[in-house]
């Protein structure tokens, strides 16, 4: 059994009682969806892991479910992981502009 999502930081967890984590997850959009059948009918496995409620976990980490159901512990942990999240992203986009973007721009010229 999962717990309904909660957004922290414009980001959306839910915690998995059967296997006592906290999953980081992102709702499916149609075009993925669409995606993930087709590749599932022709090679027999998902492609991106698209569950039957729509969600695709990105991450996940053990938690106590002691833990979950303290909502300052949870709130707590959730915000810090939301905030490695969002510096996480931001290196990528930093190393992105600085190491990539610049040979895209000379390829499209």
């Amino acid at each position: 059994m999962k717990s309904n999502p909660v957004k922290v930081s414009g980001k959306l967890f839910r915690y998995d009682f059967d296997h006592s984590v906290v999953e980081y997850i992102i709702k499916a959009d149609a075009e993925t969806i669409d995606a993930e059948i087709e590749w599932e009918q022709k090679h027999g496995s998902q492609l991106y892991g698209v569950g039957a409620d729509g969600c695709i976990v990105l991450a996940s980490a053990g938690l106590r479910k002691e833990n979950w159901m303290n909502t300052a512990a949870r709130k707590e942990y959730l915000s810090e992981w939301a905030s490695e999240l969002s510096e996480e992203e931001s290196c990528l986009a930093e190393d992105f502009v600085k190491n990539e973007l610049p040979y895209l721009k000379e390829e499209t010229r």
